[in-house]
């Protein structure tokens, strides 16, 4: 059987009625996204995904964070917990990562953002 849940609050409730879940997963959407993030390129998303992925047995695994970026060492990176507090820990985890790898190259470009526009000013200030 399909582990089915629905969230009462923050709380995954297991139901194995199959409407009762269509029927909230369709009208609490908005309910599901435990956090969401860009950062430079990359988008973080953390959500509720109502069936158990734990297809190899142990708790189940019914919130889910992916990074999705151009860079393929950051793309599609995924992982999977049991409940929102985890899930708001994961998602953290997650930016945090992105955040290291991407960092250098953000700076770069401040770096050299400042550098042009210092030759800018110079260069009007030459003109003036």
């Amino acid at each position: 059987m399909i582990g089915m849940y629905i969230l009462d609050g923050r709380v995954p409730v297991p139901t194995a009625d199959c409407l009762e879940w269509g029927m909230w997963m369709e009208l609490n959407r908005d309910k599901m996204r435990v956090g969401q993030d860009t950062i430079d390129t990359a988008w973080v998303s953390t959500v509720f995904l109502g069936l158990d992925h734990s297809f190899m047995g142990g708790p189940p695994l019914l919130f889910e964070t992916m990074v999705f970026d151009p860079d393929p060492e950051l793309d599609t990176r995924t992982t999977r917990c049991s409940t929102w507090a985890q899930a708001e820990v994961m998602h953290d985890a997650a930016c945090n990562f992105v955040w290291r790898r991407k960092l250098p190259f953000i700076l770069t470009g401040v770096i050299a953002f400042a550098a042009i526009l210092g030759l800018v000013v110079n260069m009007v200030r030459a003109l003036a």
